[in-house]
Parts: C-alpha cells; sequence; structure tokens
C-alpha cells in the first residue's frame, strides 16, 4: 500500500511569519503527489510535523527527531526543528533549502525507529523518496517570487 506525506506545523511565536508562505506554498503543495511506497504496508501518512523556534516558544533537540508511531503502525510522524538560526534574516529561498536538508535526514531518523519497532521499512527507497520531496520544495520555492 502507499502511504502520504502529511505537513503540520507549530510555530512558537508571531514573529516567525517568515516561515509561514513557505509552509503553506512550498512544503504543503510539494508534498502532493509523492508516494509513500517504502514503508510497512500499515503505514498510510507518514507526518512531518514542523516546530519553528520563535519568541513565545523555542524548540530544542536535533534537526530531525521525535518519532512516533500509531496504535496500529496505521500512520508514523516526526519532528522537523526550524530554530531563529535556521529562518530569521533568510530569504525564502534559503529557509527553503534548509527544510530541504532537514527531508534529507528523515529516513535515517524513521529507519532507526522502525528497526526498533519492527516495522518494515526499505530505508534506500525512503531516502530517494524524501529526496524527491526534498527537490520539489527547493524548486517550488525558487520558482516563486522572493517572499514566496
Amino acid at each position: 500500500m502507499t502511504a502520504e506525506i502529511e505537513i503540520a506545523g507549530e510555530f512558537g511565536g508571531p514573529d516567525t511569519d517568515a516561515v509561514d508562505p513557505i509552509f503553506w506554498k512550498v512544503l504543503k503543495p510539494a508534498a502532493v503527489g509523492i508516494p509513500i511506497e517504502s514503508l510497512d504496508a500499515r503505514v498510510r501518512q507518514l507526518s512531518l510535523l514542523l516546530r519553528v523556534s520563535g519568541a513565545v516558544k523555542q524548540y530544542e533537540g536535533e534537526p530531525v527527531e521525535c518519532v512516533k508511531f500509531g496504535r496500529r503502525r496505521e500512520w508514523i510522524s516526526v519532528d522537523l526543528l526550524l530554530w531563529h538560526e535556521d529562518w530569521r534574516g533568510r530569504t525564502s529561498q534559503e529557509i527553503a533549502r534548509v527544510l530541504a536538508d532537514r527531508i534529507r535526514e528523515v529516513p535515517r531518523v524513521v529507519a532507526q525507529a522502525c528497526r526498533a519497532k519492527k516495522v518494515a521499512v526499505e530505508e534506500a527507497v525512503l531516502q530517494s523518496e524524501m529526496d524527491t520531496y526534498a527537490s520539489a520544495v527547493v524548486a517550488l520555492a525558487e520558482a516563486r517570487e522572493p517572499g514566496v
């Protein structure tokens, strides 16, 4: 079976509005139509949760972390952290490239967690799928106006 990429975000304050258009106009649209066939047949959704540090809340940890599984393994979620230095004072294209780097790290972190939970994963295929998604994110950001 094929899983879908789902994108959600948690923004740490109103000052993170530089990331907002990238989230809505680049990350979400780029995920459409990229099937995930590398995961266990039970998995229907791979959720990437963008956590953006801002004035109210700051996120600490690894750039890609916190893999969680649904009770019946029907979904897998992973957090992508974006710190102040990743977005403050940067162009939309630069922020998109940082996010693409985070996306390219997803397979390593997810595969490790899948092995621990005995959930089937083809890591090389997942890497290819995430590389495709990351490239789509960068291409979409570069094709848009500077303010996305």
